[in-house]
């Protein structure tokens, strides 16, 4: 591995974040909520604000985007000691290198910054590879949503609500 560093993406981020996670929809369709004809869509002002938002952790190998985690954190009273984690990714290359290790860390770094006490993502069930990771990083299961998304050629997928005290 090479030296890995993550930051929040910036605005001047998009380009770079749009164009992996269209990698990463093409290679993973199950993985994202975002079809493939909504992530062609996507203008170049919509991506810079996503990239700028302030949910997303880049994972960066020198100046290029390697990875990236969003983090959204409750914002309501009752709800603020909550993060929700997704989307995660981490490119090809990097896989099985420990990167996603160090994206994750930081993924959780930045909910604690922010006052969170747990962290919850959903996962399509059948994605063993990342359901394995996510187990690897503390999260149990919490339950299942069947037909939580359905696909473009009309599979309903379910998934796994997994969660975490941080």
């Amino acid at each position: 591995m090479t030296d890995l560093a993550t930051r929040p993406l910036t605005a001047a981020d998009g380009a770079a974040w749009h164009a992996l996670m269209t990698e990463g929809g093409a290679a993973h369709p199950d993985a994202f909520l975002l079809s493939p004809a909504e992530m062609a869509a996507m203008s170049d002002e919509r991506m810079a604000e996503r990239a700028g938002d302030g949910t997303l952790t880049g994972l960066f190998d020198g100046d290029r985007l390697a990875g990236f985690a969003g983090v959204t954190v409750g914002r309501l009273d009752r709800i603020r000691h909550a993060a929700t984690l997704g989307p995660f990714l981490v490119a090809a290359a990097w896989r099985g290198t420990g990167a996603a290790d160090l994206l994750m860390e930081a993924a959780l770094a930045a909910a604690r910054a922010e006052g969170a006490r747990t962290m919850t993502l959903w996962v399509a069930d059948r994605n063993a590879r990342a359901v394995a990771f996510y187990r690897r990083h503390g999260f149990e299961a919490a339950g299942r949503i069947p037909m939580s998304v359905i696909m473009e050629d009309g599979t309903p997928r379910d998934d796994l609500i997994l969660w975490r005290a941080i």
